[in-house]
């Protein structure tokens, strides 16, 4: 008895976990940026692509939207993906307000950017990003930029700059003054910004530190092997899973079948 409850507490835990709460958890993992919440999607890099680094940084903004005052803590989240020749970058770029909750994040305006050629809104997966290409330079070297943004609920915002390096021309281009070539040459660059990445809504997949802390509870409290033995889920078990799956998504069947999958899939992983 006192082995069933330690189990059905870490089938809870489990399932909690299946539900997305606490603090957004990000990170990368064969090429796909993974992020649980705010926004919960995934992200897939174009093989080309590889991730080089993340990066975490802090400090004070200020705003006119605040109706306390004028600074606020963010908390700003990068991620790195470069090709091998160095010529072609995507980066993630995560802001979220840390402080004030009379704060809040408003879309960016990469029109009222001087350096910017072309701006519009488009939607990816469902999500409407505001859109911008620009010419500028990054680390020194001339590049073109296309910059994606979005907000999600009322303290974060994020973007996604895909960029190439160029000749120093494009540095010198004015928007209201483009050829023919310039056309197309924006057409074909918008065109594999596009493609440098895919999103999908976030798949539920556990993020390693909670991989880490399901595999330690599971040493702690699993059934030990030589009482579980059957390829099968116990009828017991089997019913248990079932009934919480449909208290946490009544009247949604789909969501049900999947949460039943995952949780019998993560108790036979528990107790193989």
């Amino acid at each position: 008895m006192k082995k069933n409850f330690f189990l059905l507490l870490l089938l809870l835990m489990s399932g909690c976990a299946g539900l997305n709460l606490g603090q957004p958890e990000r990170w990368v993992e064969k090429n796909i940026l993974f992020s649980t919440k705010l926004p919960s999607l995934e992200v897939t890099v174009a093989p080309s692509l590889s991730f080089k680094k993340e990066e975490n940084t802090g400090g004070i903004t200020d705003s006119s939207k605040s109706t306390t005052g004028k600074v606020t803590g963010i908390n700003i989240e990068w991620f790195y993906f470069v090709d091998t020749s160095n010529t072609k970058k995507l980066n993630f770029k995560f802001e979220t307000l840390t402080t004030n909750t009379n704060w809040y994040m408003i879309l960016p305006d990469y029109s009222q950017d001087p350096k910017t050629l072309i701006s519009d809104s488009e939607s990816f997966a469902g999500i409407s990003f505001v859109t911008g290409i620009s010419s500028d330079k990054y680390s020194g070297t001339p590049v073109l930029v296309k910059s994606f943004g979005a907000v999600v609920g009322e303290t974060t915002r994020y973007q996604l700059f895909y960029m190439e390096k160029v000749s120093d021309d494009w540095l010198k281009k004015n928007k209201n003054i483009l050829s023919a070539s310039d056309r197309d040459f924006l057409v074909a660059f918008n065109k594999r910004a596009n493609e440098s990445f895919s999103i999908t809504p976030y798949s539920g997949i556990l993020s390693p530190a909670k991989r880490v802390e399901q595999k330690a509870q599971s040493a702690t409290y699993s059934v030990p092997p030589a009482n579980n033995t059957s390829k099968e889920l116990p009828e017991n078990i089997k019913k248990d899973i079932k009934q919480k799956c449909a208290a946490e998504f009544p009247s949604d069947y789909s969501k049900q079948a999947e949460c039943v999958k995952k949780q019998e899939v993560a108790w036979m992983e528990l107790n193989r």
